[in-house]
């Protein structure tokens, strides 16, 4: 019912259950599954993973989804963001929200990148509730404005 009102992304949330083990056969079945029926509906699937490791890039690169956002895990995320936006994955690069030493060089890197053609876009690391920090959001609001 959900697909069959063509909403503009199905975003699935999923935590790896190791970031050193690649995943299960029946995880690749499953979204294969959930792919295809999206693609039967006209509608991107996408994944947010948490708890990922940078040896996982290939196997998430074989989910051949359309989108990826990058959660915490364990790794670089640009480094493994950016292994995987070689194809024709878009892929999410995790900015903390509170904003650190790195913040900003991964800001320049994305948009680098992007001016470069990679589909590479920025999300935060952590999901941000109605109860989040409305000065740390504006920070990174100002320090994404800065950058472009």
């Amino acid at each position: 019912a959900m697909l069959q009102a063509r909403p503009d992304l199905l975003l699935l949330d999923e935590r790896m259950p190791d970031p050193e083990v690649e995943p299960e056969r029946a995880w690749q079945r499953t979204f294969g599954t959930l792919r295809n029926l999206a693609a039967h509906y006209d509608v991107p699937l996408g994944l947010r993973v948490e708890n990922w490791g940078a040896g996982q890039a290939p196997w998430l690169a074989g989910l051949k989804l359309q989108v990826l956002l990058l959660g915490a895990g364990s790794g670089d995320a640009l480094t493994v963001a950016r292994e995987l936006a070689a194809g024709p994955l878009a892929v999410g690069v995790p900015v903390p929200v509170h904003g650190d030493a790195g913040t900003d060089a991964i800001i320049g890197a994305v948009s680098a990148a992007r001016a470069a053609g990679s589909r590479l876009f920025l999300s935060t690391a952590t999901a941000v509730g109605g109860q989040g920090d409305l000065a740390a959001l504006r920070g990174l609001a100002a320090r994404l404005r800065a950058a472009t």
